[in-house]
């Protein structure tokens, strides 16, 4: 029986192909799922409530009147790459301002942090693919969660706007990434296929 390679890329995949081949092959080739942890299943909830028209939630609604406004959430983008199939989803996208904004919970998000992300310029190579220009914004906007006693993980109604400054050479860079971990991944399906 022939195992088939899943016909695109998204950043998830990337992502976890650099980190972690083993994870990568339990995910995307066995079909196994990630433990469902406090941190991940906020994260959803977020992007799910913010995806409404009205939240009953006052976090949510709250975080709707003071961040960016969006012209479309959750935005499927997909493009080519050389013969890669490119998917992702923008958390939020406003195509009359070229902008693309992705929404982060967690701890700790810092400059440093949003400079280095990988997934922006994964997200800005299919803008370029898709519209021959870059996107004049890219935003990164964190949603502070904090842990109580109990660990469960909630949103403490903070949150922090990072702008990020794509370039050519950002372009270049997560395309060769792109590249090589296609490559890589194609030669394993190859030989799990002998």
């Amino acid at each position: 029986m022939s195992i088939k390679q899943t016909p695109y890329l998204s950043w998830s995949q990337l992502s976890t192909w650099e980190r972690d081949k083993n994870l990568y092959y339990e995910l995307y080739v066995l079909g196994q799922k990630l433990p469902q942890t406090p941190s991940l299943v906020l994260g959803k909830w977020v992007a799910d409530e913010l995806k409404k028209p009205v939240s009953k939630s006052k976090i949510i609604e709250y975080f709707r009147k003071y961040l960016p406004q969006c012209e479309e959430r959750e935005r499927e983008m997909s493009a080519n790459l050389e013969g890669v199939n490119l998917l992702g989803y923008y958390d939020g996208f406003n195509q009359s301002k070229d902008e693309i904004i992705e929404i982060k919970t967690g701890f700790k998000w810092t400059q440093a942090m949003v400079d280095k992300h990988g997934q922006l310029d994964f997200y800005a190579l299919m803008y370029w693919l898709r519209y021959k220009k870059l996107p004049k914004s890219v935003l990164l906007i964190w949603l502070k969660t904090e842990k109580d006693n109990n660990g469960d993980v909630f949103l403490t109604g903070d949150f922090k706007i990072f702008k990020r400054q794509i370039t050519m050479q950002d372009i270049i860079k997560i395309s060769a990434r792109i590249k090589n971990t296609w490559k890589e991944i194609k030669a394993m399906y190859e030989m799990l296929n002998k």
